[in-house]
């Protein structure tokens, strides 16, 4: 079992057990500031997996210039 398996069943047993972060650590002997950092570190590898769209729209000022405006939403 890799690292970041053992680190995904350690999130999904907190999660099944409902207690806070710190009580799971406590329970199972780990560093709950190291715990929290997995945590942190796979949160940001989900949104990151996690494709991008853009929404386009365009629309006129009072001169008659095209103005285009982009907005970046996940």
């Amino acid at each position: 079992m890799t690292t970041q398996e053992n680190q995904e069943q350690h999130f999904n047993a907190c999660q099944a057990i409902g207690l806070s972060q710190a009580a799971f650590c406590c329970e199972r002997g780990l560093n709950s500031k190291t715990f929290g950092n997995w945590l942190r570190t796979y949160r940001e590898a989900q949104l990151r997996s996690q494709p991008a769209y853009m929404y386009w729209w365009r629309y006129t000022d009072c001169a008659g210039y095209r103005l285009f405006e982009a907005a970046l939403l996940r």
